[in-house]
């Protein structure tokens, strides 16, 4: 259904405010954009971007007007949200694709994602590969959650045969998952990991929420409070951070190569470094 105009008005001013209402947005888009500049920068022709989500054309725009002559193709299966992009775009600037990734054109430059990895499906890293050659570089902006993988917790991610995700819990190894399978059993330490992720969870949304509220801007921070309903809820399919280094393991494992790591926040206060950009390219 095509939004009415009230909705499109609302939607895009709300992500415009989101950019300056929540904490270290602005600076993750500036750094996004910057990495991606450079890399763009090395370039003898224009771009060729395959873009994870429309955002009602929010960052389609920006990479627009900074690239006005990038091919700009989008996959994203919210018609919505598409629909509004559409309507700030047109369609002779970029091409839509929703559903599979497998009808989107390859010998892509870069595949980039603005606060969507926590939102797609736990194996679209799978589906996104094939479109890849040894030199895209996947460019990823996102909030994840704080870090709260330590010790031995740490060592079980890092070691990881597989990062199976069940209703929000984290299995790590085969038998974990065939065990699964059989008796729906989880395991102490994915039990015991999902209640550390909640707990670095609620910390790092009071702090977005009275962030929000000292700037005045206080609708973004009645959707940080729903957005922190959802993600204390185990296995939440509206929103369900992970910490960085079970993010990065699922890239390791699904055959992905780090190129870097961006953190946006205090670097002596573990618990506010919730923003990242990472890049990214097919493992060596």
């Amino acid at each position: 259904m095509e939004p009415s105009n009230a909705e499109y008005l609302s939607t895009t001013a709300y992500y415009a405010r989101a950019i300056e209402g929540h904490v270290y947005i602005r600076e993750t888009l500036d750094a996004f954009m910057a990495i991606l500049a450079g890399r763009i920068g090395r370039l003898t022709r224009p771009p060729r971007i395959l873009e994870l989500g429309s955002h009602a054309g929010i960052i389609t725009a920006l990479l627009l007007e900074r690239w006005p002559d990038a091919s700009l193709q989008i996959s994203d299966d919210d018609d919505a949200l598409v629909a509004m992009s559409r309507r700030r775009l047109g369609d002779h600037r970029v091409s839509y694709h929703s559903g599979s990734l497998e009808s989107v054109e390859q010998d892509l430059d870069f595949a980039i994602s603005v606060a969507r990895h926590h939102h797609l499906p736990h194996d679209y890293l799978g589906n996104l590969r094939p479109l890849m050659t040894r030199e895209t570089v996947y460019v990823l902006a996102d909030e994840l959650c704080p870090e709260y993988c330590h010790g031995p917790d740490a060592a079980r991610i890092e070691e990881a045969e597989v990062i199976h995700v069940v209703g929000g819990y984290v299995l790590t190894t085969h038998a974990e998952v065939h065990a699964f399978k059989q008796t729906g059993a989880i395991p102490a330490p994915a039990r015991d990991l999902e209640r550390l992720r909640q707990r670095a969870l609620w910390r790092w949304y009071r702090f977005v929420v009275d962030e929000a509220v000292e700037r005045g801007y206080f609708d973004i921070a009645v959707g940080e409070l729903q957005s922190t309903h959802d993600d204390l809820i185990t296995g939440s399919d509206a929103e369900h951070k992970f910490s960085p280094l079970i993010v990065e393991r699922q890239f390791a494992l699904a055959g992905f190569q780090l190129l870097s790591k961006h953190s946006l926040g205090p670097a002596d206060d573990a618990a506010r470094q919730s923003m990242f950009v990472y890049e990214f390219s097919l493992a060596r």
